[in-house]
């Protein structure tokens, strides 16, 4: 295992217990033409990896694959491809929190970026529609926790400029910046939601000129 992914391990304090999902033959999750399709659309080498990836094995019960498709869609956010993102995202519809965070917590935040997606879009129906489908799992016990890993993703981002590893800043930036969208876009967390969308604007600004 990656330090990254020790590291996030450790931040995510997921909540281990077993693990169910409803992922009927023929869901769209399985349609996976569409990755192909943005993998011939963009130039950009961090959706090429991606969407190659999640092409070559893509196993809906796992939480590294569905980190892919979490990233894919918050690299199709940051380059502004919204309906592109939208349609990845769209692909995990079938999945339903039964119980893993770990694995959950990729889906929750695909469909945060979602949520942004559609406010700045102004579509409220919309934006009601995919909260209700993350909100009544929440768990707000673990909020204060997930304050705290941005602390640890800011040191982290600081010690890959060290080593001039500009990979690990732009891994680190990126899960960053999917945290950000989460406490913004769920209703209540406790955060200053002006200060934190202009963060996310800026890292998203950042993320566009080092990525694309």
């Amino acid at each position: 295992m990656s330090i990254i992914g020790y590291l996030l391990r450790i931040c995510k304090k997921a909540i281990k217990v077993p693990v169910e999902y409803k992922v009927s033959i023929g869901a769209d999750c399985t349609n996976l033409s569409i990755i192909s399709n943005i993998e011939i659309k963009y130039p950009q080498q961090k959706i090429k990896s991606n969407c190659k990836l999640i092409l070559k094995k893509f196993n809906p019960k796992s939480a590294s694959d569905l980190g892919r498709f979490t990233e894919l869609v918050t690299l199709l956010y940051i380059r502004e491809a919204y309906e592109d993102a939208i349609q990845v995202c769209d692909l995990l519809n079938d999945i339903s929190f039964h119980g893993n965070y770990t694995t959950w917590d990729n889906v929750e935040n695909s469909r945060l970026v979602k949520v942004r997606i559609l406010r700045r879009n102004g579509d409220e129906d919309g934006v009601i529609e995919v909260l209700n489908t993350i909100i009544p799992f929440e768990n707000k016990n673990i909020w204060a926790q997930q304050i705290q890993c941005l602390k640890t993703y800011d040191t982290n981002i600081i010690e890959a400029r060290k080593r001039n590893s500009k990979k690990d800043i732009i891994s680190w930036q990126l899960i960053k910046l999917e945290m950000l969208i989460r406490f913004m876009e769920l209703p209540g967390f406790p955060v200053d939601k002006a200060r934190l969308d202009n963060e996310i604007e800026e890292l998203s600004k950042t993320l566009r000129s080092n990525i694309i």
